[in-house]
């Protein structure tokens, strides 16, 4: 990773706000959304010390929001106090990545492309529906329906899901994986929902020096490997949530999605992602595509 960074002309800018540090652990984590966010969420309050008791009144407190749980033990500090805990000898920096292409997908499936509303897909009090949606179809639906013909946003069609949604619903108000690709395309990596901004943005990876860096795909090794090193065998276990898979291996999902893009599209895809590929170590293969191979 120094060598990559090295190779850079240029520095990011730290954030202070995506940091989650526990001072008498010597550890600070940047969470990677899609990536193990939420079960090291909840590794956080076992690594502070907090009891199962104290745990179930801090879910109780912030329902639904894993972020604002870790938040109670793990509070925002200014740079130079993680520049001081950074320094220490026993200082830990610790991320997770993922494969930027089956992130990026994962964030899509979870947060675009299935209803969040009981009742309406194209409700205002879904936010991702009203903070995203609702513009990309506004923007994309006609270039899309030019593309693939006026039946792609058909119910027979999965209202243009390559894949039918057993664990929640759709409708035809809610955008396709070709409409957020354009999105994504055309909007700047800066202002990206951290779900899908490239984690070396995100966490300014070239900036902070991080010592451990797991991988999503080896979760469960490199996981049991990182609590070992911290003296934490007994409080970090393997969770799994947000699991959106319906039944199908990753490379099965990542290819059904790909499909639908060309080959231009997806090396523009790869030029946002590239850092992501090089600093972590990631390859795409893909219908003759060979990329960071």
């Amino acid at each position: 990773l120094k060598r990559q960074c090295s190779n850079k002309k240029s520095r990011q800018s730290l954030k202070y706000k995506v940091f989650y540090p526990l001072p008498r652990k010597s550890l600070v984590w940047c969470p990677v959304f899609k990536a193990a966010s939420t079960n090291w969420m909840h590794n956080i309050l076992h690594l502070a010390g907090k009891t199962e008791k104290d745990i179930e009144k801090i879910i109780l407190d912030h329902p639904q929001q894993p972020n604002e749980q870790a938040r109670v033990v793990a509070p925002l500090l200014s740079l130079s106090k993680l520049r001081e805990i950074s320094s220490s000898e026993e200082f830990k920096g610790m991320l997770v990545v993922r494969h930027p292409f089956d992130r990026l997908v994962s964030a899509y499936r979870d947060k675009i492309e299935r209803c969040h509303a009981y009742n309406n897909c194209a409700s205002d009090s879904d936010w991702y529906y009203k903070t995203y949606g609702k513009k990309i179809v506004k923007k994309y639906r006609k270039g899309a329906e030019l593309r693939f013909g006026p039946d792609y946003f058909s119910k027979e069609n999965n209202f243009g899901s390559p894949i039918p949604l057993l664990s929640s619903w759709r409708s035809r108000s809610l955008p396709s994986w070709w409409e957020f690709v354009q999105y994504i395309l055309h909007t700047s990596p800066s202002s990206y929902d951290e779900h899908w901004k490239p984690a070396s943005l995100y966490c300014s990876v070239c900036s902070f020096p991080y010592n451990y860096i797991l991988h999503f795909e080896n979760i469960q090794q490199e996981e049991k490997f990182f609590a070992q090193e911290i003296s934490a065998s007994d409080l970090i276990h393997p969770r799994w949530e947000n699991r959106n898979n319906e039944g199908l291996a990753k490379e099965e999902i990542l290819n059904k999605y790909f499909n639908i893009l060309d080959d231009d599209e997806i090396q523009a895809l790869y030029k946002i992602y590239e850092d992501d590929f090089v600093l972590f170590g990631y390859q795409f293969e893909f219908r003759g595509l060979r990329l960071n191979v």
